[in-house]
């Protein structure tokens, strides 16, 4: 919690990661203290010998444990899966866990060309518990003017009672190993912990939505001097778009999409190059099934919008955004915080108005804010066990969470985003780069407009 506003942040990050100083050490990863590179390019060149030198068998854990492949396509080790990250993977302060559904795992593990064997758990032997996991999902990242194919590591998580097994090295040796017999030499991770070398770093903020029930479950803080009711009156949200043809995406928009997703993400120094296929997973993969109630699909972990010219049926803007929810621990009257975050997001930029950087800025800003108005109306069903009977209300997301990764510094004043504590450094495997995007210094307090480098920021999203 940020001591000054109270506002959590989410982040992905070793469960031990600052018991592995010495272990990073020992890695192809840029070094704290390392001049920087003139040209970018693998540490380790994977040449022939060097992948010769890669041990074939898996690497030795401790006894009583053993290795297994996590399958999130069959209920049951989904379920498994859920439980454990749930329980283990992320938790602030005794008071809030990020709840993973077994949806929102199929949707981030299972992108097209995933590895199953990549989805690497460790499992006690006697019982069969799963008590770890890491993923790599194979992805193909530009960084700069290479692209390169990447295991992007994710979901890190250890059961509290093994924390002191010194896990946390052996399992990235070994999702490392894997990835390299598979033909993926460099990888991409995150962590709030300055383990070794990074080559961005973002920081989260937050769009109140729900101040009432913020306020009651701690998330968000009043100022001294301000009350509840100034708070939500300065948090309403708009009632009208300013995007015109706004609709809900569909998968005969892909060509356009990947048209816009391609044009604009030039901009960034990192991003993920995308297929069809790709594209259509990332954004539609995760709609749920059925028709929606309250706006929602069954299952749906991401919505993804399109603003279509009526006349041409020309797509001149999509954005993305998924679900995260978040239980509340020990707290009678609310149990989750229904939290939204800020995905992919793109606008088209007329030819008349190339470098155009006013009008680029305008594009950003207004198809964001057609996104906190559709976040704050899509409902749900709820109900409060204490109160020993059914109680359905209807409510919207409670919060939209963004970084400042892409471009969206452009509007988070305007938009009244506020700064959280957290903050999440980017980290490339074997491969070497000058640091792009250093916004470490900018606090957006000013009333000077935040800059950015069109050349220069991130456009990777770790889920």
């Amino acid at each position: 919690m940020d001591s000054a506003n109270g506002m959590y942040d989410p982040v992905s990050f070793s469960n031990d990661a600052s018991k592995t100083g010495t272990f990073w050490g020992t890695q192809p990863v840029v070094q704290i203290g390392d001049v920087p590179s003139a040209e970018d390019g693998p540490i380790i060149v994977p040449t022939l010998e060097a992948i010769a030198r890669i041990p074939q068998t898996p690497y030795q854990l401790p006894d009583g444990y053993e290795w297994c492949q996590v399958d999130v396509t069959t209920p049951l080790q989904a379920q498994e899966l859920h439980e454990l990250l749930c329980e283990h993977y992320i938790e602030f302060n005794d008071t809030f866990r990020f709840r993973y559904s077994t949806q929102f795992l199929l949707w981030a593990l299972c992108p097209p060309g995933y590895h199953r064997n990549l989805h690497l758990g460790v499992r006690e032997t006697s019982t069969n518990r799963l008590l770890a996991f890491i993923a790599g999902i194979p992805s193909k990242i530009r960084i700069r003017a290479n692209v390169i194919k990447c295991a992007v590591i994710n979901f890190l998580c250890i059961h509290k009672q093994l924390r002191s097994r010194r896990l946390t090295p052996i399992m990235i040796q070994e999702v490392s190993r894997i990835a390299v017999h598979l033909g993926i030499y460099y990888g991409v991770h995150t962590a709030i912990h300055h383990h070794h070398s990074p080559v961005s770093t973002v920081h989260y903020y937050h769009r109140i939505l729900d101040v009432r029930k913020l306020v009651d479950v701690g998330f968000y803080h009043i100022g001294r001097g301000a009350t509840l009711a100034r708070e939500i009156r300065l948090h309403a949200v708009p009632d009208s778009h300013k995007t015109t043809g706004l609709r809900e995406m569909k998968a005969s928009d892909m060509d356009q999409v990947i048209r816009l997703y391609e044009s604009h993400f030039r901009r960034f120094g990192i991003a993920p190059i995308w297929s069809k296929s790709d594209m259509q997973h990332i954004l539609l993969g995760g709609l749920g099934s059925g028709d929606p109630v309250n706006g929602r699909r069954p299952g749906q972990v991401v919505w993804a919008y399109v603003s279509e010219n009526q006349k041409t049926e020309r797509i001149t803007s999509f954005i993305s955004f998924y679900s995260l929810p978040i239980t509340v621990l020990k707290n009678e009257s609310h149990h989750m915080i229904d939290a939204a975050y800020l995905f992919y997001y793109a606008v088209d930029v007329p030819t008349e108005s190339v470098g155009d950087a006013t009008f680029h800025k305008s594009q950003v800003h207004d198809v964001v804010h057609d996104t906190v108005i559709e976040a704050s109306k899509v409902g749900i069903l709820s109900h409060s066990p204490l109160l020993f009977t059914l109680i359905l209300f209807k409510l919207g997301f409670d919060v939209i969470t963004v970084a400042t990764w892409m471009e969206n510094q452009i509007f988070l004043r305007d938009l009244k985003f506020e700064r959280g504590s957290g903050h999440l450094h980017y980290f490339l495997h074997n491969w070497r780069t000058a640091p792009m995007g250093d916004i470490d210094g900018d606090d957006f307090s000013s009333e000077a407009e935040p800059s950015v480098d069109a050349g220069q920021q991130v456009g990777l999203i770790l889920v």
